[in-house]
Formats: C-alpha cells, sequence, structure tokens
C-alpha cells in the first residue's frame, strides 16, 4: 500500500514537472517568435527609409541641377513608390516595437524632410540629418532588442 502511494505521488510530482516545463518551452517559443517579429518589422522599416531617403535625394538632385523634365518625373514616381512602401513596417514597428516607435517616427520625418532643399548644400545637409536620425533609430532598435524582457528577469533567465 505505501508503495502504491509513493508511485502515484511520484507519477503525479513528474506529471507536473513535465507539464510546467512544457508551459515554459511554449512561452520561450512565443518569446523567441515575437522577438523575430520585431527584427523583421525594424529590418523592413529601416530598408523602406534608406530607399526612400535615397529616392528623395535623387529627386531633389534632379530638380536643383535643372534635369530634364522627364528625368524629373521619372524619379518623382520612384519617390511616391518608395514613400508608399514606408507605411506597412511603420505600422508593424509601432505596435511591435513601441519603445522605439520616437526615433522611427524622427527617421521618417526627416526623410521626408529632404523635399524641402532650397539648394544642393542644404539638400546635403537634409541627407545627413536623415542618415543621422536613421542611425539613431536602428540604434535604439538594437538597445530594445538586446534588452532583457521582463518575464526573463523575474524568472532569472537572462539569455
Amino acid at each position: 500500500m505505501a508503495t502504491t502511494l509513493i508511485t502515484t505521488v511520484g507519477r503525479l510530482l513528474g506529471a507536473l514537472i513535465r507539464y510546467f516545463g512544457a508551459a515554459q518551452g511554449r512561452a520561450h517559443d512565443a518569446q523567441v517568435a515575437r522577438r523575430a517579429e520585431q527584427v523583421d518589422a525594424v529590418t523592413a522599416l529601416s530598408v523602406t527609409v534608406s530607399d526612400h531617403r535615397r529616392a528623395m535625394w535623387q529627386h531633389q538632385d534632379a530638380v536643383l541641377t535643372g534635369a530634364p523634365a522627364a528625368r524629373v518625373e521619372e524619379l518623382r514616381a520612384a519617390q511616391h513608390q518608395t514613400r508608399s512602401a514606408i507605411a506597412q513596417p511603420a505600422v508593424q514597428v509601432a505596435l511591435l516595437v513601441p519603445a522605439a516607435r520616437g526615433e522611427a517616427d524622427a527617421a521618417v520625418r526627416a526623410t521626408y524632410a529632404i523635399r524641402g532643399a532650397r539648394d544642393l548644400e542644404d539638400l546635403e545637409d537634409r541627407r545627413a540629418a536623415a542618415l543621422a536620425a536613421h542611425d539613431r533609430m536602428v540604434a535604439r532598435m538594437v538597445r530594445h532588442l538586446d534588452a532583457p524582457s521582463a518575464s526573463s528577469v523575474r524568472r532569472g533567465v537572462v539569455a
């Protein structure tokens, strides 16, 4: 009888250990998946902001240097495409990495500001400002993604 009781208690404890171990594994898997989503969103925004910055610079440079109207119009069309490509990753970053939203918004705004360049020197200054804002956005997102999550700190697990 005592042996049966010990066996039953042992089986129950084993089942509880397996259950909680599996739950921790599922939580870790969910955390890894969320981080992957965040990295994908950050990468997509970084790429689209860079593409748009280049398109904005090319268009403004063509306008300021008196390029043929057909070339200016071609670059304007490319600029519109790159601008619209920013929307989805910007929303994803805002939803998935809200701690970095301010830097992301600043990088997008600095890129849009290239449009208002008055001359080639101003164009280069605005491009440099957009690059710096982009670098600050990436640095902020890296800090956020490198920081241990609150749940892993509570559990004493810092990977």
